[in-house]
């Protein structure tokens, strides 16, 4: 008999408890008695009908279409949340050439007809309905979109301890309902804010950012002799080379004809060289700042090739 994993009236008030993993009851529904649609008691307009409905019905068919959507979007992360704690449990598979999470995001992919990859998302994806209980009640009823609830789960992902996880949980549920409209970076933001609140360690930006250290040197422009640097550093050794670039910059006399911004450039150059100081570019023997010698010359060897004759001759007058 074709079932569905949750009974509308029970999922409302016990969310939590319908998600377990791993299983060990199952709460089995006839889909031909009950529908998403019945559950909200609504009837969902045939699109034959929508050309001859006023403004007000058309705005409630797409109100009621939607809260049917991400109800149905949040049954079936239900259901991939039952199969992944079925297929990753305990039993005899342990000699399967694949690990018992493959496996159910083979069938999950072949289930919705995505990749491989996907499919381990939406498994992830599912298990942030038992993490995030009161949220995912919302979900469930239909109020918050997948959209929304998508970006929430992976924004707490790294959470773990349980005490800040519950309060987590209760104060997004408060206020993701006014979420909906945001842009993705204003929602990460809304949400890293509650994270903040109660455990600031799991803050994605600063798990991903501090791992992700590097510098990187593009390909030199050899027309213009300059190659591209980007990078990230920790905000402390930023700050330091900022200042220490400044001050450099600042270094040399007024003659010096480069802009401040291309000092800056120069001067990270001759750090690189080992120099305390930026060489002015004023080409004058006296100039005032005393910094006319550029250490990134002693850092340049020029090999000449030529006949032993060469060497000997007297130069051209």
């Amino acid at each position: 008999m074709a079932g569905a994993l949750f009974e509308p009236s029970f999922a409302a008030a016990h969310p939590a408890g319908l998600l377990r993993r791993p299983v060990t009851r199952t709460v089995v529904l006839s889909v031909a008695a009950t529908s998403i649609a019945h559950m909200f008691e609504i009837s969902l307009p045939d699109p034959t009908e929508l050309c001859r409905s006023d403004d007000g019905a058309l705005v409630a068919a797409i109100e009621d279409c939607a809260r049917v959507e991400a109800a149905a979007s949040a049954r079936r992360l239900s259901a991939i949340a039952e199969l992944t704690g079925r297929r990753t449990g305990a039993d005899q598979r342990a000699d399967w050439a694949c690990d018992f999470w493959d496996c159910a995001a083979a069938e999950v992919a072949a289930a919705l007809t995505i990749s491989h990859g996907k499919a381990s998302g939406q498994m992830h994806l599912s298990l942030a309905l038992n993490r995030l209980p009161q949220v995912a009640a919302l979900f469930l009823a239909g109020h918050l979109g997948a959209r929304l609830f998508s970006i929430i789960a992976w924004r707490t992902y790294l959470v773990r301890d349980p005490h800040a996880l519950s309060l987590l949980d209760a104060a997004l549920a408060e206020h993701a309902g006014a979420w909906g409209p945001l842009s993705a970076p204003k929602l990460e933001k809304a949400i890293d804010s509650w994270i903040d609140r109660y455990d600031p360690g799991a803050l994605r930006r600063s798990r991903i950012s501090a791992r992700t250290r590097d510098l990187c040197i593009g390909d030199p422009d050899e027309d213009a002799g300059t190659a591209a640097l980007w990078g990230r550093l920790y905000a402390t050794d930023a700050a330091m080379l900022d200042r220490r670039l400044t001050e450099m910059a600042h270094g040399v006399c007024e003659d010096d004809p480069r802009t401040l911004a291309q000092r800056r450039a120069d001067a990270l150059g001759a750090l690189a060289a080992g120099a305390d100081h930026l060489a002015c570019g004023c080409g004058k023997p006296d100039c005032p700042s005393g910094a006319g010698n550029d250490e990134r010359a002693a850092g340049v060897v020029i090999h000449v090739v030529a006949d032993a004759s060469a060497l000997d001759a007297q130069p051209d007058p």
